[in-house]
């Protein structure tokens, strides 16, 4: 790889707010992260990497995998299990701790790479035979671009899979999704009631602007970093344009692209989802040409 693509002052400001966000909560996102401990989403995961390793064939070695942006190694132990040589890369030290501990615990072998998933893409010589980002693209502020340099990495007839990432929902349902998701959240992690809404609330007391209170929002401060980390998890990806332009600028083929409802939230809104027919989350398969 170059190592030469240059990521622009937003791009690490994301990056920075995702390193100081799991620097505090890492712990507690291990312990209590839907993707992680509900099985519903864990059979999703599951079902996800059987496909994905089905593409990749049998190559009469174990398969090379990186879980990108892994976190505490939810997909890096699955896909062990599998039997891929697994490498899990992330921003965060204390995530990737959990993972070693996890590891331990278990008697696995895993590779670990800290640092920001795009310029580890950008810089790696290795070629990847399946590459998972879940619940990792809106964490990006760029998408498109690491989709991009993880494609770079694929082995020929590589795979990439991506999961529990928001697609763009409608105004009138966000009125009505938008608090729930927030009360929610909130119930579980009490502290986010201080970090979330006290700066809305001070902000409309000021009677800010909209545009000082988007470049307030781009300042790193205790209050808002856990806001920026996710940041296309309010208002999504727009999934259709990814995949439209990653197939212009990628050899990449789509093989499944899922718009469903899914995610942590109440049996209600789900329900209310799925009969208006609007999906709120999105996976994809995506196969690199042999």
């Amino acid at each position: 790889m170059s190592g030469n693509t240059v990521f622009s002052d937003r791009y690490k400001l994301v990056a920075e707010a995702n390193r100081r966000n799991y620097a505090k909560r890492a712990t507690r996102y291990a312990s209590s992260c839907a993707c992680i401990h509900e099985e519903g989403l864990a059979g999703e995961l599951e079902g996800l990497l059987r496909t994905g390793l089905s593409l990749v064939g049998d190559l009469g070695r174990p398969p090379l995998a990186l879980d990108a942006c892994g976190g505490s190694g939810n997909a890096a132990l699955k896909m062990i299990e599998h039997g891929c040589k697994t490498t899990l890369a992330d921003i965060s030290p204390e995530l990737i701790e959990i993972c070693k501990q996890e590891c331990d615990n278990r008697g696995v072998q895993c590779d670990f790479e800290l640092g920001e998933i795009g310029q580890y893409l950008d810089s790696t010589d290795n070629k990847f035979d399946l590459i998972t980002f879940s619940s990792a693209l809106h964490h990006l502020e760029n998408p498109l671009l690491v989709l991009s340099l993880a494609t770079d990495c694929l082995s020929p007839g590589g795979v990439i899979v991506t999961l529990f990432d928001p697609c763009p929902s409608p105004r009138a349902v966000k009125l009505v999704t938008e608090p729930v998701r927030i009360l929610t959240r909130i119930v579980r992690e009490p502290s986010l009631l201080y970090t979330r809404t006290g700066p809305v609330v001070r902000r409309f007391l000021r009677r800010e602007s909209k545009e000082k209170m988007a470049a307030r929002a781009l300042e790193l401060k205790d209050d808002n970093v856990g806001f920026i980390a996710e940041y296309h998890g309010t208002r999504g990806i727009n999934d259709r344009d990814l995949v439209a332009r990653l197939k212009e600028v990628t050899p990449i083929s789509v093989v499944e692209h899922h718009r469903y409802v899914g995610g942590h939230i109440i049996a209600p809104v789900k329900w209310m989802l799925r009969t208006m027919r609007i999906p709120n989350r999105f996976s994809l398969v995506l196969q690199k040409p042999r």
